[in-house]
């Protein structure tokens, strides 16, 4: 509403139909950008755009490696990113020769790389806990512990495992919903646990400030994103810094 407010051209419809790229000016696109977290129609937008136009620049979002690969080869040949990789960056800075276990809550992409990464390159014991997990990809993980709960008190996690050696808690509830629980338990671990180091996700600038007074570091896979993006972009690119 607010880009046609603005008398910017919109284009109401289903993108991956070939009618709806054309209304939108495909053919004579420079760039375009696909930011869908549905793989099948990322494959299918894409092969609907080759059909088009075969030299336009297509950016496209892409969570896994496998993804990426096959839609960065011939005949797509696009440019692809991940949101999730890029606050991994992050986090690896903050773990990075740290020792003792960790608590995990959550299950989605994000949490799924940092799970991996800190249980297999830093060989630490991992806690993963969210009512969604997939326990059979888990089963052989040795560092990794899946508890199929949805537990946000420490007493209610304390049942599994032992606070006095947990030495970083990630908070990755994928719902801006869950800001209150989050809220409540870094106050919670604030007066337990002050030296415990507390990461959360957030999905709103506005509530830093917050976490910022219990020393809580903040991350988002989309805050600074579109900052990395235009870092990454073709020179000629419209986007681009």
């Amino acid at each position: 509403q607010d880009l046609i407010n603005d008398g910017e051209p919109v284009v109401v419809g289903d993108y991956t139909e070939k009618s709806t790229l054309i209304d939108a000016g495909v053919e004579k696109c420079n760039e375009i950008f696909c930011l869908t977290n549905d793989f099948r129609k990322a494959l299918v937008v894409i092969s609907k755009i080759r059909e088009i136009n075969t030299d336009c620049q297509v950016y496209m979002r892409a969570f896994k490696e496998e993804y990426q690969e096959f839609l960065e080869s011939d005949p797509w040949n696009a440019f692809t990113f991940s949101t999730s990789q890029w606050s991994l960056e992050n986090i690896k800075n903050w773990t990075k020769n740290k020792t003792g276990d960790i608590i995990i809550l959550g299950y989605n992409h994000v949490s799924q790389l940092i799970t991996e990464h800190l249980a297999h390159e830093q060989n630490r014991k991992v806690f993963l806990i969210d009512k969604q997990i997939d326990e059979e990809i888990y089963q052989s993980e040795e560092n990794i512990q899946t508890i199929k709960e949805t537990y946000n008190t420490i007493k209610a996690i304390s049942e599994f495992c032992d606070f006095s050696k947990i030495r970083q808690i990630f908070i990755c509830w994928k719902s801006e919903t869950h800001f209150s629980e989050a809220v409540l338990f870094v106050m919670e671990l604030s007066r337990e646990f002050p030296n415990i180091e507390v990461y959360v996700r957030i999905y709103d600038e506005e509530t830093i400030p917050f976490f910022d007074k219990y020393h809580v570091k903040t991350f988002s896979t989309s805050s600074n994103a579109f900052k990395k993006l235009r870092s990454k972009v073709a020179e000629n690119s419209a986007i681009r810094e």
